[in-house]
């Protein structure tokens, strides 16, 4: 705003050739400006130039400084000087009138405060229509930081619900009032509600130039949108910002990919918004776009990931969010198929979404349909845990002589063990193992006394050694049980010992075990087996006998080479 104060007539030809000038000056600048020129000025230019006057004094007269008489006569004609022009200045502005220039036609308003909001109306047409004193701020309080902070996080957390989720009326709430519900930005739809462009009243209209300059590039940081959001013609307030920054970004989810720190974002989380919220300059917005080609492509994966939406964003982010909920395990092991591999490390190395699915997944160089390849390996991937799960419980199982579904008899067996060890790793994994006929404990609680770290987190390695952990524990365990029986403790287990000697140049074949109830039962039925084939053959007691020697010896010879 310009004001020209004339010390009499302000309509003398040479004031008024000097504010055309100036009109002149402002009009070839482009400024949005308003000018005024008022007269009878005289009292205000005298007092204008008096206080110019002391301040050359004081600045080029030294003596002045060690003078406190003159100090003081000097502040007192100041404050004098001051006031009055205050006063006078005040007149003149009330009794001014203004020209609106930066359209194509001037338009006088009659006073200081009209003129002032016509400059800003004309400034910043494209302002949007919040009415939020809580966040129309560069600053805002901590409070309504916090009130910030939780809106968007409960925006990515509860899109789908109604008013977010929020119970009560807490400050966030207020601000969702104020920021999202007036536009329709967060509205029902006919699946439900959930992030929208703006609607068609007032205030949403509002939106749509701001709304335009997100989709006017093809790649651009946040920190840029809000630095175009701030200048002409928007005058958006810094804390407006991140809400319909992150609204946009939410209701185009199908066209626009998000990136943080240069990777593709497959979900928006609190991890995201406070990033965002931290470094605007860290969010990158790019627009997805796609041939008929890839379009049936997308199709074609979207439905064997059954998914509706076969936007390559979606079909992205959903192929990505599988491979990323999968165990450590999961994504690391190479007991999968190779192709399976190369699909999950493409996958999970992705930094865009259509340069995955468009150029790395082809450019695999698959044998087959690239769709059914990487459905079946994103399956493959996330049966790998159970697949580790199985094998152990089976030969957990397999090595104390249980059933592998129900783990029947562990729990009273391992109670009859118990305390018979120093081993603190031993009783751990006794007492465990018998927590899972009980239903009080799981797999995994096995596990860890195998491997020095979660199941999830095993390696190929840790697979291997647990394995044969298993085998040595579980013999443990066997051998404990007989210790038992000699300690006089209730126990269902048998311990048999073998002494054949067959050949006289070599020594007995010495063998013992011990069998579990299970066991024994289906060892009865073997032997009841083996019995009736001996008793309908025509040979005597004795080769009866020897040929169950022999049998017994090489049985053991064969068990030797396999543990061998």
């Amino acid at each position: 705003m310009v004001m020209a104060i004339a010390p009499q007539d302000a309509r003398s030809p040479d004031i008024e050739a000097m504010m055309d000038e100036i009109v002149r000056i402002l009009r070839r600048m482009g400024v949005v400006s308003a000018v005024s020129l008022v007269g009878d000025g005289k009292r205000l230019i005298e007092d204008a130039g008096d206080l110019a006057a002391l301040a050359q004094v004081q600045k080029q007269v030294p003596q002045i400084a060690g003078d406190r008489i003159a100090r003081r006569g000097i502040r007192a004609r100041e404050a004098l000087l001051r006031n009055r022009s205050n006063v006078e200045l005040q007149r003149l502005m009330l009794s001014s009138q203004w020209q609106i220039l930066g359209t194509n036609d001037s338009e006088m308003v009659p006073s200081l405060s009209a003129a002032a909001s016509r400059l800003a109306d004309t400034a910043y047409h494209s302002t949007p229509i919040i009415h939020s004193e809580l966040l129309q701020k560069d600053r805002p309080s901590s409070s309504a930081a916090a009130a910030l902070r939780a809106l968007c996080h409960a925006m990515v957390k509860s899109p789908d619900q109604k008013n977010l989720g929020f119970e009560g009326f807490p400050a966030a709430f207020g601000l969702y009032l104020t920021t999202l519900a007036p536009n329709g930005l967060h509205r029902k739809s006919k699946s439900g509600y959930g992030f929208a462009d703006p609607d068609r009243t007032m205030t949403g209209a509002s939106l749509k130039p701001a709304w335009k300059v997100v989709h006017s590039k093809k790649e651009q940081s946040l920190a840029e949108v809000y630095e175009v959001w701030r200048g002409v013609p928007f005058g958006m307030k810094i804390g407006v910002m991140p809400v319909l920054a992150l609204a946009f970004m939410l209701a185009n989810r199908q066209t626009y990919a998000v990136y943080q720190d240069g990777r593709f974002v497959a979900d928006l989380d609190d991890i995201f918004v406070d990033r965002m919220l931290q470094d605007p300059s860290a969010i990158v917005l790019r627009p997805a776009g796609r041939s008929e080609h890839h379009l049936a492509f997308l199709s074609r994966l979207a439905e064997g990931l059954g998914l509706s939406d076969a936007s390559a964003l979606t079909v992205a982010s959903a192929a990505f969010q599988r491979i990323e909920a999968l165990s450590d395990f999961a994504k690391r092991t190479n007991l999968v198929s190779a192709d399976t591999r190369k699909i999950r490390d493409a996958i999970r190395h992705a930094e865009d979404p259509e340069t995955l699915l468009f150029e790395t997944l082809p450019g695999l160089n698959l044998k087959g349909d690239l769709v059914e390849k990487t459905v079946a390996a994103i399956e493959e991937c996330e049966a790998a845990y159970d697949g580790l799960a199985k094998d152990l419980r089976h030969a957990l199982a397999h090595s104390i002589g249980v059933p592998s579904d129900t783990f029947a008899g562990s729990l009273e067996r391992a109670e009859s063990i118990k305390g018979l060890s120093s081993d603190l790793k031993f009783e751990a994994f006794a007492a465990r193992v018998g927590e899972i006929e009980a239903g009080t404990g799981s797999l995994e609680a096995v596990a860890g006394t195998l491997q020095p770290k979660p199941m999830r987190d095993w390696s190929d390695r840790n697979r291997e050694g647990a394995l044969s952990e298993v085998v040595r524990l579980g013999r443990r365990f066997r051998q404990a049980e007989a210790v038992a029986l000699m300690r006089d403790r209730k126990s269902n287990t048998e311990a048999i010992a073998l002494i054949v000697g067959v050949d006289p140049k070599q020594p007995p074949i010495l063998q013992s075990f011990e069998l579990s109830e299970n066991e024994k039962e289906t060892a009865s039925k073997l032997a009841d087996q083996i019995i009736r084939n001996l008793g309908q053959s025509e040979y005597g007691h004795e080769l009866a006998l020897a040929a169950l020697a022999r049998a017994v010896a090489a049985l053991t010879d064969n068990m030797d080479k396999i543990e061998a």
